[in-house]
């Protein structure tokens, strides 16, 4: 189970770290493992790239097109709706 810090004694808060936590795991049981395993060393566990690449024996270029490509796929999962700046962005690269 994710450890997400002490929400204090709020009631409102405890209920939506509850539920935060729960999403976020359902999420990441739904990542296939090439996006799960990069995701939970970096954001998670504080891996660098390189200790990430070393671990799963490849490079960091594909370290890092695994963690965007899985942040995308969490973003879909959790409903997350980008910014007009990153929407902009986006657009601008297509």
């Amino acid at each position: 189970m994710l450890e997400i810090p002490d929400a204090g004694n709020e009631p409102l808060a405890l209920l939506c770290a509850e539920y935060l936590n729960e999403d976020l795991e359902n999420a990441l049981g739904n990542l296939p493992s090439y996006y799960r395993t990069p995701i939970i060393l970096c954001d998670l566990e504080y891996f660098s790239y390189q200790e990430i690449a070393d671990f799963m024996d490849c490079t960091i270029g594909t370290v890092r097109s695994r963690i965007h490509r899985g942040r995308e796929q969490l973003r879909l999962h959790l409903g997350v709706i980008r910014t007009p700046r990153q929407l902009t962005s986006a657009a601008s690269r297509n």
